[in-house]
């Protein structure tokens, strides 16, 4: 069983797309709604979170790599509507999962999946 925080960015409705093999669980279901970014992230993996879920593009900027607590993956659509991320939802579970080794292992760090241009969504590893 893997877990997934959803940031508050992410629309809440989604996380019930996900495969029952992960527990996605949002920010505000946390009560962590207050917690800025690197706090929210300390406090994900003390809560034993396995990755993070975000459309925050600012994030990376906003955090060191080399002390990052856990993969962070920003989601980036067309719009911040649920529409446009709810088909990136069974590739994501794969890789959380580690069923896609085409993607590789799935580590600390920030990866972007970019919508925008190829409707599959490039991943990159940031940093």
């Amino acid at each position: 069983m893997k877990k997934l925080l959803f940031d508050e960015s992410m629309p809440g409705p989604l996380a019930g797309h996900f495969p029952p093999e992960i527990t996605v669980k949002t920010v505000q279901e946390t009560g962590w709604t207050s917690a800025a970014n690197g706090a929210l992230l300390e406090l994900a993996k003390q809560a034993s979170f396995d990755v993070m879920l975000t459309a925050d593009q600012s994030m990376p900027g906003q955090q060191n790599l080399a002390k990052l607590p856990l993969p962070v993956i920003i989601l980036k659509a067309y719009q911040n509507k649920m529409e446009y991320y709810e088909p990136f939802v069974a590739r994501i579970s794969q890789w959380v999962l580690g069923q896609d080794s085409a993607l590789g292992k799935l580590e600390s760090g920030f990866y972007l999946i970019d919508g925008t241009q190829d409707p599959r969504g490039e991943i990159k590893r940031l940093g």
